[in-house]
């Protein structure tokens, strides 16, 4: 049997990549992943501690400097208004990302390049914001939504883009199940 991840408090948290399998999101998993990294439904949350948003820089492979207190805060920040922002399909709530943001000018080969610079938060937010520019550019950033029973970030792969759930089997099956009860609460009662 599967050990379901939890926190350092016990409550489950969702598997980064559950239900999409790794990668499904292309250019914006490490957004998708990010924003995994809470479960609503819980309050579980993979960031309780520094210790904790350290080890799960290090397993994404994010290659930042090693995060500070404040950058704690701040990624959890990051991460909420990226929740939001898929949430609403609003990118105004991206803003204060888009303005934590550093960039550097670096050489290489010879040519003149803008690369991530500043401590982690300032880094990932730099990041973050190319990987939603560049997805809004071709079309994706429609693509990764909020599931509307439990929170979690998907990749949508309906053709029509239609999807509204993480799961049709978990949380689309619930969805369903509940809106059957409250049509069969509300109608009259079948006597025969």
């Amino acid at each position: 049997m599967a050990h379901h991840p939890v926190d350092s408090v016990g409550l489950p948290l969702p598997e980064p990549s559950w239900p999409d399998p790794p990668g499904s999101a292309g250019v914006l998993e490490p957004v998708r992943r990010l924003c995994n990294t809470v479960n609503r439904e819980v309050g579980a949350d993979a960031w309780r501690s520094l210790d904790e948003l350290a080890g799960w820089l290090e397993r994404e492979h994010w290659q930042v400097p090693e995060p500070s207190g404040s950058d704690l805060e701040a990624l959890r920040e990051i991460r909420e208004m990226l929740w939001r922002s898929l949430r609403d399909r609003r990118a105004e709530e991206l803003a204060p990302v888009a303005a934590r943001a550093v960039w550097r000018a670096a050489v290489h080969d010879g040519r003149v390049h803008l690369v991530p610079g500043g401590g982690a938060a300032d880094m990932i937010a730099a990041i973050v914001t190319e990987l939603v520019r560049d997805a809004q550019r071709d079309g994706t950033w429609t693509r990764l939504k909020t599931c509307e029973h439990c929170g979690w970030v998907f990749h949508d792969r309906s053709r029509n883009r239609s999807g509204r759930w993480c799961s049709m089997a978990a949380c689309g099956g619930r969805a369903k199940a509940r809106s059957y009860r409250t049509r069969r609460a509300q109608s009259p009662t079948n006597t025969t």
